[in-house]
């Protein structure tokens, strides 16, 4: 099992191809090619943590098309136009679990995942790593903090695995931006 994330799809957001200078003819063409190179990387017994603004949509059935057609354990993490979580459902719509915030740890990493950047997080100064979307590549990267934004648009339009952060990771030269210091 191989652990991904994944930020920013904008599933059937068409403007957002304008603002964000995606290739894509259409919508549909930009949804199923998303949809496509997510499963291209994402097999079924993986995790994929998506950490929000998944799709621009109303409708629970909406939502469940796209899930349906993604591969492995999907986690959603709320971003800010993640709308559709406002209404209360049973089922998730496909996802596990539905947080605005979450800690998991892989191959013994803290991992802080939230839509937004931090600037400082849990764990950052024991070697902590935080995934973020929402900059869509806007915020320049900042080589004293293990942060790395997970976003489809930093990423050729692919989600990115765990050990692809950590090589990112061990690029960064951490400062403590508080009175912490790492140990």
């Amino acid at each position: 099992m191989t652990t991904f994330f994944t930020s920013d799809l904008h599933l059937q957001h068409d403007k957002i191809r304008g603002y964000c200078n995606r290739p894509w003819a259409s919508v549909d063409e930009m949804n199923d090619a998303l949809i496509e190179r997510y499963n291209e990387r994402v097999k079924p017994a993986d995790a994929a943590y998506i950490l929000g603004d998944f799709a621009l949509v109303k409708s629970p059935q909406e939502v469940m098309a796209f899930t349906k057609r993604m591969n492995g354990t999907k986690f959603l993490i709320q971003g800010n136009h993640d709308r559709f979580t406002k209404q209360r459902r049973d089922d998730n719509y496909g996802f596990v679990k539905i947080t605005p915030y979450h800690e998991i740890k892989v191959n013994g990493t803290k991992v802080v995942l939230c839509h937004y950047p931090l600037l400082s997080f849990n764990g950052m100064h024991r070697g902590a790593y935080h995934c973020h979307g929402h900059s869509h590549g806007s915020l320049k990267r900042d080589m004293t903090v293990r942060r790395y934004d997970v976003g489809v648009d930093c990423n050729n339009f692919y989600p990115i695995s765990f050990e692809e952060v950590a090589v990112e990771m061990a690029k960064v030269t951490f400062k403590p931006v508080d009175h912490h210091e790492e140990m």
